[in-house]
């Protein structure tokens, strides 16, 4: 054998090696942006869900203060089932309402009264180390643990119209 081949024998080995180590680095590098593309997607799904929550929390809300329920800063919870939601994910809505003072504006003989109605809609997804789902929104530590937890608020303003001689301050 002459020398040079004695020298090259084994290199096209090393190259073989290298572009298969290569080729698995870029198959991992693949998954991994397929497995967060996918998670990213059921992210978008719960938050687009949980949007939706909270405008029927806020169309509820308004109901409520309708039939005269809003009284200072009443809070309440709306449980939603896991069921209902398309994703499974466990859904809570609170809806706070706060009145605008006891004054309100008097126009003729009717009192105007203003009322923000804060409604929070908020969800934990499969990919949440769980904590509870009722606790909207939710605090703590644990919360952001494993990026599951989804959240959407809608500040909705309200006008109620009273009798400024029947109703002198607005409830």
């Amino acid at each position: 054998m002459s020398g040079w081949r004695r020298q090259t024998q084994g290199v096209g080995m090393i190259w073989a090696i290298a572009l298969l180590v290569l080729l698995a680095s870029l198959g991992i590098t693949m998954l991994r942006l397929r497995v967060a593309q996918s998670s990213t997607a059921a992210l978008d799904v719960v938050g687009a869900q949980a949007f939706w929550a909270a405008q029927a929390g806020a169309e509820w809300g308004v109901g409520r203060l309708t039939a005269g329920f809003c009284d200072g800063d009443a809070v309440w919870i709306l449980p939603i089932p896991a069921g209902v939601v398309a994703a499974g994910a466990p859904m809570a809505v609170r809806v706070q309402c706060s009145g605008s003072g006891t004054i309100g504006v008097v126009e003729g003989n009717q009192r105007i009264c203003r009322y923000t109605l804060t409604v929070t809609a908020c969800a934990e997804t499969p990919l949440a180390t769980p904590t509870t789902a009722t606790q909207c929104p939710a605090t703590g530590a644990g919360v952001l643990q494993g990026g599951g937890y989804v959240e959407r608020r809608i500040v909705h303003g309200a006008v109620r119209t009273f009798n400024a001689q029947l109703q002198p301050t607005c409830p």
